[in-house]
């Protein structure tokens, strides 16, 4: 079992690798047509792996994106990332478009972080029986998350994985250990600009989201990033707002960074533990000095 921070100037990443052993290939005969599912309540599109070997040596890998990232967001990025695997591509409560869809549950009254740990728990219990046309696969999973999706994909492991065994490894990327009074204040500016929409007001709703758009795309950016992709950006805020919508969003924004108990340093600290108590079924360990070493601290 590995842990080991991956650090990169202006963000900090989380990389756990093998939160248990792994004994034998996985297996997974394709769905017949990739398509979206609705799987306890949340929507996701599962792609078979695109590899001709068989059979698949890794596990399936779910992916939850940042707060505005909806399936649409992975679809460009699906094929190199399933070439080996099953891809699962998660929409979190509050994420991606209304829509009319059994066992498909937009209400967002409580977008909190533990509400999303509930959520993707009861997700990743059914998801199995989705995997294959025979409805038998009975691995464990891999998980990668980024911003919002890191932290819901932390508490998660933190949380609910204790015990169950089903995440085998977790990357997490632009998730910190604790913000600073910027990133606060950005956070606050976020918030404001999406509360400030009118229920059934779409033209309104619209325009808050393109702002938002902008701004979240320019503010988590470097600039030379930036600049080097100048003419995508445009196409990247309309593909926020044809793909979300604002209530959702406020929802995530306002309510899924306030749970104490789902602060990074705390869950980190569970992951931790998990790892520890772990080591003596791997091949390979490495003990953690503190906290601020799991979570990629440059102090």
């Amino acid at each position: 079992m590995l842990c080991f921070p991956v650090r990169n100037r202006g963000l900090k990443l989380l990389a756990l690798v093998s939160l248990l052993p792994q004994s034998r290939s996985l297996h997974i005969a394709p769905p017949s047509q990739p398509t979206h599912q609705y799987i306890a309540g949340r929507r996701c599109l599962i792609l078979p792996s695109t590899s001709n070997n068989s059979p698949n040596l890794s596990p399936p890998l779910i992916l939850i994106g940042g707060t505005a990232q909806s399936i649409s967001s992975w679809v460009g990025h699906s094929g190199a990332i399933s070439r080996t695997r099953t891809l699962v591509i998660y929409e979190a409560r509050g994420q991606g478009k209304k829509e009319d869809a059994n066992d498909y549950d937009t209400n967002y009254s409580d977008c909190s972080l533990s509400k999303q740990v509930d959520d993707l728990g009861g997700f990743i219990d059914a998801l199995p029986k989705y995997l294959d046309d025979s409805g038998s696969y009975s691995g464990g999973f891999d998980m990668a998350g980024f911003s919002f999706g890191g932290r819901v994909a932390l508490a998660y492991t933190s949380l609910l994985n204790r015990g169950k065994n089903k995440i085998l490894k977790l990357h997490v990327t632009g998730v910190t250990g604790e913000r600073d009074l910027y990133a606060k204040l950005i956070l606050q500016a976020w918030n404001q600009v999406l509360e400030s929409g009118e229920e059934g007001n779409d033209l309104m709703d619209r325009k808050i989201l393109e702002a938002f758009a902008w701004d979240t795309i320019t503010k988590t950016h470097s600039p030379k990033f930036l600049m080097k992709y100048e003419k995508f950006v445009g196409k990247w805020v309309d593909l926020v707002v044809a793909n979300n919508v604002r209530d959702g969003l406020f929802k995530i924004v306002s309510q899924s960074h306030h749970d104490v108990h789902c602060q990074p340093l705390n869950l980190s600290e569970s992951i931790r533990n998990q790892i520890i108590s772990n080591k003596e079924n791997t091949e390979k360990s490495r003990g953690l000095s503190d906290i601020r070493f799991l979570v990629g601290s440059d102090d």
